[in-house]
């Protein structure tokens, strides 16, 4: 994990992206064009970030200069004494979560038990990981733990061929599973189309995508019903601005996936926004960094309206038990 701050006026903003490689290209490249700005002019502070990387690694760049821009979008609602939801126009409170049960090696007793548990605190739409191998199991497991009211979600990561993920959704299609992530490579764009003019389920996917060319790929080739977007890798809360208004020429709804603390407050600008996706493992490592997270309650997630920019602070002490 990378974090980022930034200062102006004895203020601080915050930001990070969970690649740790990011750290030497923010110091080696990015730390000199935004200090000294004006901390209100992140569009230009962007623009010159995008091009100064652009010849480098197209994801380790994405996600420095996605540390470094929701840092300044932190920053610049800490100045203005607003939420950052309020800064970027939020339509709403709060948006849906989408907790994230588990990885495929789980014990099937393992899943059952992170999904009941979620269904219990009252969450209305629970991601399972699949494989092509157990994937009707993992189904079959998570239905029953859920009960019938849930929603469920799966997550391919893109191991599937297209003719298995088709014969997959065609099966699960009527336990109540409504979408299917990656079920191939999100840049296999070919049979993602193919996949969704044939699937009974909703096709999502571009959390992979590092760049709003990529996902106007997706969009442009008709590839996906949900386009999902992680701030922390596709240049923070303006690459994640960019995506809504892209999904929002095609009519495509977007959901968030990862860094809950970022994404409570990005969803809720977004009227196309269905839910925030959010795996268990990064929703722990928030908690154990993060002071003062938005509230989760019946399913959904709602920003602070109290405090101002993301309106979390960092665990000092953790950070220095875990930096490198």
């Amino acid at each position: 994990m990378t974090i980022v701050e930034v200062r102006a006026d004895g203020t601080i903003g915050l930001g990070y992206t969970y690649e740790p490689r990011a750290a030497r290209l923010v110091r080696a490249s990015l730390a000199d064009l935004v200090c000294g700005q004006d901390a209100l002019a992140l569009a230009t502070i962007h623009g010159r970030m995008v091009e100064a990387v652009r010849r480098l690694d197209p994801e380790l760049a994405a996600a420095a200069i996605a540390a470094v821009d929701i840092a300044l979008w932190d920053l610049k609602a800490r100045l203005l004494g607003v939420p950052l939801a309020s800064l970027l126009g939020a339509e709403r409170e709060q948006v849906v979560l989408c907790p994230c049960a588990g990885f495929t090696s789980l014990r099937p007793d393992t899943l059952a038990g992170e999904v009941a548990e979620y269904a219990v605190r009252g969450h209305r739409r629970i991601a399972i990981a699949i494989d092509p191998i157990h994937a009707i199991e993992r189904v079959d497991i998570a239905r029953d733990a859920a009960g019938p009211d849930v929603e469920l979600v799966v997550d391919g990561r893109g191991t599937f061929g297209a003719d298995s993920a088709l014969a997959v959704a065609d099966t699960i299609a009527s336990h109540g599973v409504t979408c299917f992530v990656d079920p191939v490579p999100h840049d296999d764009i070919d049979n993602l189309h193919w996949l969704r003019t044939r699937s009974p389920l909703a096709i999502a996917s571009g959390r992979a995508c590092v760049d709003p060319v990529g996902l106007a790929r997706l969009l442009e080739a008709g590839a996906v019903d949900v386009l999902l977007v992680d701030a922390t890798r596709c240049r923070g809360i303006t690459g994640f601005l960019e995506a809504d208004a892209l999904a929002a020429v095609h009519g495509i709804p977007i959901a968030s996936f990862g860094a809950p603390a970022v994404h409570a407050h990005a969803g809720p600008a977004s009227s196309r926004h269905l839910h925030l996706s959010a795996p268990t493992e990064q929703a722990r490592f928030e908690a154990l960094l993060f002071d003062h997270l938005a509230t989760v309650r019946k399913g959904s997630v709602m920003f602070d309206a109290g405090r101002a920019g993301l309106g979390i602070e960092l665990r000092r002490d953790e950070i220095q038990c875990m930096a490198a």
